[in-house]
């Protein structure tokens, strides 16, 4: 194999990162040894600590790559993705070598090779995410990465195409209904002069490859022009708004064409895709090379080309990034540092590398951030808890000095009546937990997947084939509608479930001396805007050049399919985060109860030694004082853990420890 001496600066990037990630792990390891060694960590810190693993190892981000046949766009892949392996390895030539939606990412469970869903089964209406769950259905092909060549040609199938009859091709949803006027649509294939047209033999490919990148989370959508796109809802509607980015391949040799234009308006333009950064890359810029002009009217020539694709896209000339794919790809199995850096694809790789690892940084940054905080600020309340506790103890010793038999014989009283404070309290606790548990399944009722069922039921009876613009728009108005409803239920039955406890822990706090603090419920505003971009996307394909297929019940069913799919992850997410705060509040009771009967038994055991010894009052306080020294030696070795994590997190987290200083 041959490689590029030249730095790949996706792949440097991204290393980069890995190295912050291992970094955050090394530190969480060691919060997490350190909170249970020294008896800070409950069920809900270990459940925090395994979540923040699973968060560190899997979270991925997936680069959409879009184009008509014979922009270049697996040239693309291969120069970005795969030089190293000295050859082209997705199919790239004349005419179109990608027929079917293709996935490339990396998952260790499954075998090294490619897996193929049939087109056959557009015949039923199961979606592609539902064909997802059943691996019977899927062709699978394996390959060795050692063995270029063969991988190469074994990933090819990828272009394997069929010709068939009109009236198959119309089950497929390859043949749409001709126009009023009885003229064919513009939109389907010309038969050949057997009246059959041209097909894919598959419907969706999956790439299971241990490239670094892809190792690292890296997911590659690679899309094969605007019928396909067209024919696959979860494809349009889900995978590519799943996209942290979104590269839109052009040919600079052609131009922004009326196809291009289509693809982009109908599925790149609309206001459910702004969110997703796109960047439109003008290929084949080598079509420009003039040895008969100078350099400077060439680049003149280039510039006008990128800033004329700025204004047809209505983007930034920022997001036009010029390039030729196979001139990188030549250069870096050539190892030529001078075609590459003319190529145009170092530039490509330095935004397109620091894009993803940005979005794949702040993703994990977001989440693991704020689990960190979740188990200090937690350990913080314990580590206070126990120096009161311990400065108590030292109070009663001292005031201990001067009493009799019998005034010790009061203070074990005292004790014993606060243990049966304690045990009272704990009553009051599970009577609690049990009223959260029942407010719990009341907020999440209108989120749950039997009520989303009834609701994509009721949907699909409306969808009876006839439906169009009026009739359709209306009824996914009225649903989406009522899908938001059911988030603003849940989130309204969820404060005031957080309200009733908030009243009831303030009586407990004050009847018998707790001071435990209830973190507010979750907001569901970033689902609701999750939600918010579906309905956008859906209206939007309603919209567009989909006249004829939503006249299919078929069509109609995958896109009903699609939306469930899509508002299920939304709704299992919810509950994900809502089940979470109500379990780690749960546990702040049982926490802080247990927290309060060890203090209690060292209180006890303390005015029980002096009683029985007054000549150990002396050394029971000076442990006493070891142990507050100590406690304030755990609470700065806390704050050190988050060193590094963040500047904000450890003053927020200093802060937030209620012990005197040293």
């Amino acid at each position: 194999m041959s490689s590029s001496n030249s730095t790949n600066t996706i792949q440097t990037q991204f290393d980069q990162h890995q190295l912050w990630c291992v970094g955050f792990s090394r530190r969480l390891t060691a919060l997490a040894e350190w909170l249970e060694k020294n008896g800070l960590a409950d069920q809900a810190a270990y459940a925090e600590v395994n979540r923040l693993r699973y968060q560190l190892s899997s979270q991925q981000v997936m680069v959409a790559v879009i184009a008509e046949f014979s922009r270049g766009k697996s040239e693309l892949i291969n120069a970005l993705f795969f030089a190293h392996y000295g050859r082209r390895i997705m199919p790239a030539g004349a005419g179109r070598t990608t027929m079917c939606p293709a996935e490339m990412s990396w998952n260790p469970m499954l075998p090294v090779g490619i897996r193929l869903l049939p087109i056959e089964t557009r015949k039923e209406t199961t979606s592609i995410a539902h064909w997802r769950i059943r691996p019977e259905a899927w062709v699978s092909f394996g390959f060795d990465t050692n063995e270029p060549a063969a991988m190469a040609q074994t990933i090819s199938k990828v272009g394997e195409v069929q010709r068939l009859s009109i009236l198959d091709a119309t089950q497929l949803g390859f043949w749409l209904p001709d126009l009023p006027n009885g003229e064919r649509n513009p939109d389907n294939p010309v038969p050949d002069r057997l009246g059959q047209v041209e097909v894919p033999v598959w419907r969706h490919a999956c790439i299971n490859i241990p490239h670094p990148l892809l190792k690292q989370g890296l997911v590659i959508l690679d899309t094969p022009g605007l019928n396909a796109v067209g024919v696959e809802p979860d494809l349009t509607m889900a995978l590519l708004g799943q996209a942290q980015a979104t590269l839109f391949i052009l040919g600079a040799d052609t131009g922004v064409t009326k196809s291009d234009l289509d693809l982009w308006r109908e599925h790149l333009s609309h206001v459910a895709a702004s969110h997703i950064p796109r960047y439109a890359i003008l290929n084949k810029i080598d079509t420009l090379w003039d040895d008969l002009k100078t350099p400077a009217e060439v680049n003149a020539e280039l510039e006008k080309q990128c800033q004329s694709t700025a204004e047809l896209l209505s983007i930034n000339r920022q997001s036009v990034v010029a390039i030729s794919a196979q001139k990188g790809l030549l250069a870096k199995i050539q190892n030529n540092p001078e075609l590459l850096v003319r190529s145009g694809l170092p530039d490509l790789e330095a935004i397109l590398g620091g894009h993803l690892v940005r979005q794949r940084q702040t993703i994990i940054q977001q989440n693991c951030m704020s689990g960190m905080m979740r188990l200090q600020s937690a350990a913080a309340r314990t580590l206070e808890r126990r120096y009161q506790g311990f400065a108590q103890q030292k109070a009663e010793l001292q005031s201990a000095a001067g009493k009799n038999a019998q005034g010790l014989k009061t203070m074990l009283d005292l004790i014993a009546a606060e243990r049966q404070e304690v045990d009272l309290a704990a009553g009051e606790f599970a009577r609690l937990q049990e009223q959260c548990l029942v407010g719990l399944n009341r907020a999440l009722m209108p989120i749950s997947m039997p009520n989303l069922k009834a609701q994509m039921q009721a949907m699909g009876k409306a969808f009876d084939g006839g439906m169009l613009n009026r009739g359709l728009k209306a009824s996914y108005e009225e649903n989406f509608e009522r899908l938001s409803y059911y988030l603003q239920m849940c989130e309204t039955a969820l404060h005031q479930l957080y309200g009733d406890m908030f009243q009831k822990i303030k009586t407990i706090n004050t009847l018998h001396g707790f001071a435990i603090g209830l973190v507010p419920a979750p907001k569901l505003s970033n689902f609701t805007d999750k939600l918010l971009n579906i309905k956008l996307s859906h209206l939007h394909h309603l919209e567009i050049g989909n006249r004829w297929r939503l006249m299919s019940k078929d069509y109609l069913q995958r896109v009903l399919q699609t939306l469930y799919m899509q508002v299920r992850v939304i709704f299992e997410n919810a509950q994900t985060d809502i089940e979470r705060w109500a379990q780690n509040t749960v546990q702040v009771f049982e926490t802080e109860l247990a927290e309060r009967r060890r203090n209690l038994a060292r209180r006890a055991e303390a005015v029980s030694q002096v009683n029985d010894s007054r000549h150990a009052l002396d050394d029971r306080i000076a442990q006493v004082d070891s142990e507050l020294e100590a406690i304030k030696a755990q609470g700065r070795r806390l704050v050190a853990l988050s060193k590094g994590v963040d500047g904000e997190a450890n003053a927020a987290m200093q802060q937030g420890i209620g012990f005197p200083p040293k």
